[in-house]
């Protein structure tokens, strides 16, 4: 199901509405409509109906989607429904907390070692989590076929780093440095540039 090629918006709304129908399920409700999803994010419900029907799932006129079939349906589409092993380079504040954040295991998410050049932090452990150095990224990745890689290190950093991931065969990266990373196009890099975003917020804020 996953090689459907699907919009950056559409991909964003999926888990909204996993996590909707989610909560539905876990009120006692077995079916959820369209207009009650779009009500939750206030959009419209054609929006949802189309975005559901764009990974191949089809609810019953008049009466909504299975709630329990929604939710796992949208796991397996989004590969929610197994674990997915990810390492995170940089353990300092935001790498931590990121390592320690439960919500991620819930979604078959599994940060399974950091990596820092920091020899203070080098053998340490965070939450159950190994500190590995940098230099050991080539056989960790190779070892536990990682393809997947979280970077929170300074913006000095990210280019340098982000180059050996993509030689060493990793093919997403989540990037909190903020710093536009250069990178081969066979490998996706999502910015997550907090204090853009944050900035971003606060406008919208003061313009509403």
């Amino acid at each position: 199901m996953r090689e459907r090629q699907l919009s950056i918006p559409t991909l964003k709304r999926l888990p909204l509405y996993c996590n909707i129908a989610q909560h539905a399920l876990d009120t006692g409700k077995k079916l959820i409509s369209s207009s009650e999803i779009a009500d939750c994010l206030n959009i419209d419900s054609t929006q949802v109906r189309k975005d559901i029907a764009a990974i191949g799932y089809g609810g019953k006129p008049r009466v909504g989607f299975d709630s329990k079939e929604l939710v796992k349906y949208i796991k397996k589409f989004l590969g929610l429904d197994k674990i997915n092993s990810v390492i995170l380079i940089g353990a300092g504040n935001l790498g931590i907390a990121l390592a320690r954040y439960k919500g991620f295991l819930l979604q078959g998410i599994n940060i399974t070692a950091l990596f820092d050049n920091d020899p203070k932090l080098i053998g340490s452990e965070i939450d159950g989590k190994r500190v590995l150095s940098v230099d050991e990224l080539e056989n960790y990745i190779s070892e536990n076929k990682i393809k997947i890689a979280i970077l929170t290190v300074p913006a000095s950093a990210a280019q340098e780093i982000a180059d050996k991931l993509c030689s060493l065969g990793i093919k997403g990266i989540w990037n909190f440095a903020p710093f536009n990373i250069v990178h081969p196009k066979d490998v996706i890099v999502w910015n997550q540039d907090l204090v853009s975003n944050f900035i971003t917020f606060m406008k919208f804020v003061k313009t509403f």
